[in-house]
């Protein structure tokens, strides 16, 4: 396995994990803004850390930005437009609801019962 090289990304030479380093002063200074992070990861690990490594961090600790599952409009409940032939699909299960149940009135009935329902 190749050794890694001093400085590589993420460790400031002698061993000291930046990300590490600015978690740890996130947490003891909770209220600290971005360019004090810095400066003063910078002081400790002895190399220059910007204001913006620090805005990454703190994103990434968070979870960063996570996708919604699946919206409302995804799964085609309300909100979108409708086409003709959702349209057209809606009405043929419409019919057949309405045979299922033994004719419109029925249907009305079942209808009536879950707007009070609801």
């Amino acid at each position: 396995m190749a050794k890694k090289r001093a400085g590589s990304k993420g460790n400031a030479g002698d061993g000291k994990n930046i990300s590490a380093t600015i978690r740890e002063l996130i947490a003891a200074n909770p209220t600290a803004k971005g360019k004090e992070i810095a400066e003063l990861a910078s002081k400790a690990v002895g190399k220059k850390v910007s204001p913006n490594y620090v805005y990454i961090v703190k994103a990434s600790k968070s979870g960063g930005k996570k996708k919604a599952t699946r919206t409302a409009k995804a799964r085609g409940i309300g909100g979108g437009k409708s086409s003709d032939a959702d349209i057209a699909m809606s009405v043929v299960r419409g019919v057949r609801f309405v045979e299922a149940v033994g004719g419109i009135a029925q249907a009305r009935k079942i209808i009536d019962l879950l707007e009070a329902a609801g």
